[in-house]
């Protein structure tokens, strides 16, 4: 990366573009100065503090760009420079907009990732020829100005993360060229007016994390153009209204509102990839139009009032439903590759549930967590994808031994069975040489610890059950556990003495009675006091077993 330039590159005094980003440059070389012909000057991602006077030399230059350094004032008597049209100086650390943007009419302006405080200056809008206009992450305050509807061309407009207050103005409905408006993470409320219907070349709209409220308008099915539309965490209430399927939307993210209900979203064309409408109130939603979305991807609907579900026959990456009110669920054919059906109200036997698995041959993650299943696990688990990831079956009425995870799947990294009423041994896990997770707490397991467990294993839960005797030596090879809860059984004696060096998170051995020369993690040593009266040779299964 360059540093400086020869004196010689002065004489090339017709060059008309010069791209010198990307460097180490700690100035504007002062040498550039006698090329009075350059049109063009990129020097963005340098390391410049400073913009020389001298500058004002280049009386022809249209484009300017110097993002990314580390400016935060450029002279007022850098005004010579009249013909730009296109100024980047985001990511500086500007406090105001330099004076000399107020004498121009750019096409382009983006002073976005800076730290520029008060209010949108005025003059902006006297800027006729502007198409693209950034300010998004500062610190301005106040509220959006009526006048924008006057900058007639503007196409691009992003003022999110900034602390912009008070309600869209209506005007925006008159930006008939505007393809790009982004007003997220602001503090603006009042509702989405009727007019937005007429942007009708508006490609994206986001006005997340700000508090809107009303409905969604009806008029939304006018924005024709529309290909990704974000509401997320506002305080929208209401339906989703049916005319969004007018237009041809890939991503629909309205998750943290008030939604009650969605009237449907997909036509026969449907080009709608994503739909996350997450955290809402969501009562109603039509199941049958889902049906004509055969694009879809991902579909988040947790955290609702659903009661019931009927799944589309076609592909799909995940399928959130968890933390709803779910009795039952309805599917023909089912091809999904991570299902969510955790914190519903489902109930009857595992059977019931198993065809969610053996009948989708691309499942890998699924989780029936919290549920009212019931029944034991024998074969089921032996039909599903081997390359099967994630499995939370955890807080159920299952019950049984754990024996049928002796035949796999081996590729699992994530097992949580706790909180059931499983019953028997844990049997050894030595060939799931993926597993980084299990939970087997709260049930009812007996007899010794398993000499062994997957070395790949980070989080071990056992709390709990009616397990007895001491650490297999084997254990001495977990050497990437961080987190393990032994409580709640009659566990004693030394654990392996390498484990001070594993990066430990959180461990809990509350009741285990350990001797005073073994060695315990710090942060579980915390937690309990070594008995003086227990020695590795008296602690095994019969002397630490209790009636």
């Amino acid at each position: 990366m360059l540093t400086y330039l020869p004196d010689s590159i002065g004489n090339l005094k017709n060059l008309q573009s010069l791209d010198l980003s990307q460097n180490r440059f700690s100035s504007i070389p002062t040498i550039l100065t006698n090329m009075t012909s350059l049109m063009y000057l990129d020097v963005s991602s340098n390391l410049i503090s400073e913009v020389p006077e001298a500058l004002n030399s280049l009386t022809q230059l249209t484009i300017l760009f110097l993002g990314n350094n580390n400016l935060s004032n450029i002279s007022d008597t850098f005004m010579s420079l009249t013909a730009l049209t296109s100024i980047g100086l985001s990511n500086n650390q500007f406090q105001r907009i330099p004076n000399f943007i107020s004498l121009l009419n750019p096409s382009y302006l983006s002073l976005s990732s800076n730290n520029i405080s008060g209010v949108i200056p005025s003059y902006i809008f006297t800027y006729t020829s502007l198409q693209n206009l950034d300010l998004s992450k500062n610190q301005l305050t106040g509220t959006i100005p009526d006048q924008f509807g006057k900058v007639t061309n503007l196409a691009f407009l992003d003022l999110s993360q900034n602390r912009l207050s008070g309600t869209i103005p209506r005007s925006i409905g008159q930006l008939s060229q505007l393809s790009s408006f982004l007003l997220y993470g602001n503090d603006l409320e009042g509702s989405i007016f009727q007019e937005i219907g007429h942007l009708t070349q508006l490609f994206q709209m986001d006005l997340s994390n700000n508090k809107l409220n009303g409905t969604i308008p009806e008029s939304i099915g006018n924005m024709r153009s529309l290909y990704t539309l974000i509401l997320s965490n506002n305080q929208i209430k209401g339906t989703v209204p049916s005319s969004i399927q007018k237009i041809p939307l890939n991503i629909l993210k309205a998750q943290m509102n008030s939604l009650t209900a969605v009237e449907g979203v997909c036509s026969n064309n449907s080009v709608l990839v994503t739909i996350d409408l997450s955290n809402n109130f969501i009562e109603s939603f039509d199941w049958d139009n889902l049906f004509y979305c055969t694009n879809l991807v991902y579909l988040q609907l947790s955290s609702n009032n659903l009661r019931n579900a009927i799944f589309p026959p076609y592909n799909l990456i995940l399928l959130d439903l968890s933390f709803n009110q779910l009795h039952s669920i309805q599917y023909q054919f089912i091809n999904i590759v991570s299902l969510n059906l955790g914190s519903n109200q489902l109930d009857g036997s595992l059977n019931q549930t198993a065809s969610l698995w053996y009948r989708n041959g691309n499942i890998i993650n699924l989780d029936l967590s919290k549920n009212k299943i019931y029944g034991t696990i024998s074969t089921e688990l032996q039909s599903i994808n081997p390359y099967f990831s994630s499995l939370m079956l955890n807080d159920n009425q299952l019950s049984g031994d754990l024996n049928f995870l002796l035949l796999g799947p081996y590729y699992l990294e994530s097992l949580n069975l706790g909180g059931n009423k499983f019953s028997g041994t844990i049997p050894d896990l030595k060939f799931y040489g993926n597993l980084k997770e299990l939970s087997l707490d709260n049930n009812k397991l007996v007899g010794s610890l398993p000499n062994f467990l997957p070395s790949s294993l980070q989080l071990l839960d056992i709390e709990n059950n009616n397990l007895i005797g001491t650490i297999p030596a084997p254990w001495s090879s977990l050497t990437r556990l961080n987190e393990l809860s032994l409580n709640g059984n009659t566990i004693c004696g030394c654990v392996p003495a390498n484990w001070i060096n594993n990066t430990w998170k959180s461990c809990n051995f509350r009741g285990m009675s350990y001797p005073c020369n073994c060695q315990l993690p710090e942060i579980c040593s915390l937690q309990i006091v070594c008995d003086p009266s227990t020695s590795s040779e008296s602690c095994g299964i019969n002397q630490c077993d209790t009636d």
